[in-house]
């Protein structure tokens, strides 16, 4: 145990540097994991899209004569689809990771002023090339291009690490860091305050990209033979005495590892693509990392310049460790893919390659040893034959080979697609759009089909309107690094160009690629619903709503399609199963289902939070008022119109003023209903025609025939189609001359049924009253008394209406004429006419009830209220029966 946690045994003042190291050595592998796990999940997000579908249902019906009009509401359905949002850029990421780097170069410094002279020399020589990488001359510190930054950082560190080097070497560890960090903080204060560019800590990061890739790419090949120096350890440990065994056990075990190696080569190299496990290269990186906590220890006479593992070596392993996860880190934070694949090209060439000589450098200086059981992990960097340098070159050589055979001048450019990718990123984030695209456009060309250029300038092309240059971006995404985004994104574009098959075979691949993405599985049930495919569309849309991300959606999707499509379930049983929320959108939907189906459901208002509706809220409430039309109450809609004056709801103001029309009209505020709907048509050329239509309809239904008549006219006017249909009703029913001309239009215009409806209108206004009288048809005598005879034909009435052999067209017709009578104030002519219903065998309950409310209307005109009300109560007694 003490071997195992080795630095406690130091003195306190290195333990405490060293466990501070190594704590943020885990965290920066812990993160890096984290990343990992959450894949594109962490830079890219999801964005929902609701499109709104609206049907026409039929939610009040009017008939008059043998005419049947329906006032026709919007019913709305909404419809969530996933798209993959912009790659985020948050500065502070970068600010994070120059923070890490700083204080890793500050401890690195700091080893190198407890160095001898030559090593020191050469220390400092290579931290004035990582001081020149960073570029702070493009910072314009004082106004000025030259190269200011770079001499106040030399004279901030290079006369102190002098200081410390050769004048008091005798300073402790702690406090050498201490004045280098002090003399960091310095030079970010004059570059904070002084600096000519906005966000010049991002321009560092961005700048500074070549320093700490390489030192990740050089700790890679440091630890590539740590797992099979831990083979030989825990072979060799584990014997409780000498096994001869041990040589074949660890040639057998290395042998396996290495192959594995080369499955994950070949499949990194795209020579197979196998339905199976293969080693995950960071797993592998951060397994040979941790071992080479105790692996770097053991080979101290390898780097006596760091005079020995104690402390100098310890903290400049776990240093550049740092420096390795947090710049992989970085780069997968900001989907970098170009660089991350260097990096992964390193990490299995460098375990491959070093991994193989390592092998050999173990058979031939300890194959003997290890036949003989001898512990051999205790001498494993002491070599007697092949020198650990000889090991060390022949691994580099293996692994330039490997990246000779894979063309290397790909690291290069990959590399550099990755440096400008970073340089597209700065300026995006400052706002310099044009060159932001202009260094993506260098990083895809580097770096073909890389995910991250590509990925970036589809996202811009799609802003700027331009479809055919975002499909191929999209494709190039997709051709090396897929992304679920990058799929759903394509095929939403296919959508927008009509190119519906092109976007459904997309997401087919795309499922293939990610057969658990909720996203894709979504918006391929949307599509699907859009065929006759339904069952197809419901099943992806239930897989969705299983997967458990953003379940909600998926499932109010399955609602709304079953509402479109008038599907047959039980509500309740539904939201259980799919776990659908009870939210705007799902309820939206529901109410959607019980509108189609004219079945009233208790839903509550939704009263807005802060006296703000969002759209989706809206057609909520709007969706609702249809489903309550016939139990609305003041109270459920006297705090909607406070709404309207808001300029919040100003984009979706005409739903709200529509819902509240209608529902003031359903709840008989007649006056208050024409208002607004005479509002909306004022302010909404659009949609006009079709809020003069429904004035049109109240108007009638109101039992206003011309008044009807003028406003369907007006919706002609304004090209809605169903209104010359409406118009011809009205001016017949007002028995106006310029109804046969109205029918007579619709006849030329109007579809086929409307055409014959036109045959049959024209055909009862032009009949003539002596061939009819001697007829026996009866409804063409209703129709003579209904549209042809006017108020003063009361001797021509008076015999019509006794050759009627029909009982109900009879009373039908008194009951009309009667009705006549009374709204032109012809009162005893109407009671006149009225009391010819008596002793009639009526059939029709509907019509029964017509003719008593107009009893009631014309008793409250003629009769006292005690006697109006003993007849009400007589009536609710004595109610006759219907025969």
């Amino acid at each position: 145990m003490q071997k195992l946690f080795f630095w406690n045994s130091w003195p306190v003042q290195y333990r405490r540097v060293y466990v501070f190291l190594l704590a943020v050595f885990f965290t920066s592998l812990l993160v890096l994991a984290t990343i990992q796990v959450l894949g594109f999940n962490a830079i890219i997000h999801w964005e929902v899209i609701v499109d709104t579908e609206k049907t026409q249902i039929p939610t009040n019906t009017l008939k008059t004569g043998p005419y049947q009009l329906a006032e026709k509401t919007a019913n709305y359905i909404l419809l969530t689809s996933f798209e993959g949002g912009d790659i985020r850029i948050w500065p502070w990421q970068s600010y994070f990771f120059l923070a890490v780097l700083t204080l890793c170069a500050m401890v690195l410094l700091t080893i190198i002023t407890h160095l001898n002279q030559f090593w020191y020399f050469a220390g400092m020589g290579l931290f004035l090339v990582f001081l020149v990488n960073f570029k702070l001359e493009l910072l314009m510190l004082f106004g000025s291009h030259q190269r200011i930054g770079l001499i106040i950082a030399l004279l901030l560190y290079l006369p102190l690490s002098f200081y410390f080097q050769s004048i008091r070497p005798s300073t402790a560890f702690t406090l050498r860091l201490v004045a280098f960090l002090a003399a960091t903080a310095v030079l970010g204060l004059i570059i904070f305050f002084f600096s000519g560019v906005d966000r010049p800590f991002l321009y560092l990061t961005v700048y500074g990209f070549t320093a700490p890739f390489i030192l990740a790419v050089l700790f890679t090949f440091m630890v590539a033979h740590e797992i099979m120096a831990g083979f030989m350890f825990t072979i060799t440990r584990s014997a409780t005495e000498k096994d001869q065994n041990n040589f074949w056990h660890f040639l057998l075990i290395s042998l396996f590892y290495l192959f594995n190696l080369a499955l994950a080569y070949a499949r990194e190299m795209q020579m197979v693509d196998w339905d199976f496990y293969f080693i995950d290269l960071y797993l592998l990186l951060g397994i040979s990392a941790v071992l080479g906590i105790w692996g770097f220890s053991q080979r101290e006479d390898q780097y006596p310049y760091l005079n020995g593992f104690f402390p100098l070596g310890g903290y400049a392993f776990l240093t550049f460790g740092i420096i390795c996860f947090s710049t992989i880190s970085y780069f997968s934070v900001m989907a970098n893919d170009p660089v991350l694949e260097v990096i992964r090209d390193c990490i299995i060439y460098g375990h491959l390659g070093f991994g193989t000589i390592f092998l050999i450098y173990i058979i031939s200086n300890f194959r003997h040893l290890l036949l003989q059981g001898w512990q051999v992990d205790k001498v494993i960097y002491k070599p007697k034959i092949m020198p650990y340098f000889t090991y060390r070159l022949m691994g580099i050589i293996a692994v330039v080979g490997f990246f000779a055979y894979a063309n290397w001048q790909m690291p290069i450019l990959q590399s550099t697609a990755g440096y400008f990718n970073g340089l597209g990123d700065l300026y995006k984030t400052n706002q310099d759009y044009l060159l932001a695209e202009a260094y993506y456009n260098l990083g895809a060309e580097y770096g073909r089909r890389n995910h991250r250029s590509n990925y970036a300038l589809a996202h811009m092309a799609r802003d700027q309107r331009k479809p055919a240059k975002a499909i191929h971006h999209y494709q190039q995404a997709l051709k090396k690094w897929p992304t679920a985004y990058s799929y759903v994104n394509l095929s939403q574009i296919y959508l927008e160009e009509n190119r519906f098959f092109d976007a459904l075979f997309n997401l087919q691949e795309g499922l293939s690629q990610f057969p658990e993405s909720a996203p894709i599985q979504n918006n391929l049930g949307l599509l699907y619903s859009r065929t006759d495919i339904l069952d197809t569309a419901l099943l992806y849309l239930h897989n969705a709503a299983k997967s458990g991300f953003r379940s909600g959606l998926a499932g109010s999707n399955f609602l709304g399609i079953s509402a479109k499509n008038q599907l047959a379930f039980h509500p309740d049983s539904l939201l259980n199963a799919l776990r659908v929320e009870k939210d705007a959108i799902s309820g939206t939907n529901l109410l959607a289902f019980g509108n189609f189906n004219q079945k009233p459901l208790n839903f509550p208002f939704l009263q807005p939070k802060d006296s703000v509706f969002s759209l989706a809220q809206v057609i909520y409430l709007h969706n609702n008022l249809v489903n309550h039309r016939h139990a609305i109450d003041s109270n459920d809609i006297r705090w909607i119109e406070p709404l309207l004056q808001q300029p919040q709801h100003v984009d979706f103001r005409d739903v709200l003023q529509d819902a509240l029309a209608r529902a003031c009209y359903w709840d008989n505020q007649v006056g208050r209903a024409f208002a607004l709907t005479r509002s909306l048509a004022a302010s909404n050329y659009a949609k006009e025609g079709e809020y003069y239509d429904l004035l049109g309809f109240w108007s009638l239904q109101q039992g206003a025939p011309k008044l009807a008549a003028e406003y369907f006219a007006r919706a002609v006017e304004s090209s809605f189609s169903e209104a010359l249909l409406h118009l011809a009703i009205a001016l017949t029913e007002a028995q106006d001359p310029n109804a046969k001309r109205a029918w007579q239009q619709l006849k030329m215009e109007g579809t086929l049924e409307q055409g014959y409806m036109a045959d049959v209108s024209l055909g009862f206004l032009n009949l003539d009253y002596d061939s009819v009288i001697h007829a026996h048809n009866d409804l063409q005598k209703y129709q003579l008394a209904k549209y042809v005879l006017d108020v003063e034909d009361t001797l021509a009435f008076k015999k019509l209406f006794q050759t009627f052999t029909d009982q109900n067209y009879r009373a039908l017709a008194i009951l009309e004429m009667s009705q006549k009578h009374w709204k032109q104030d012809h009162l005893k002519t109407a009671l006149s006419c009225f009391a010819q219903l008596a002793d009639l065998q009526i059939t029709d309950a509907t019509l029964y009830q017509d003719i008593q409310h107009f009893e009631l209307l014309l008793l409250a005109e003629t009769a006292t209220p005690g006697e109006l009300a003993r007849h009400i109560r007589q009536t609710r007694v004595n109610f006759p029966k219907v025969l």
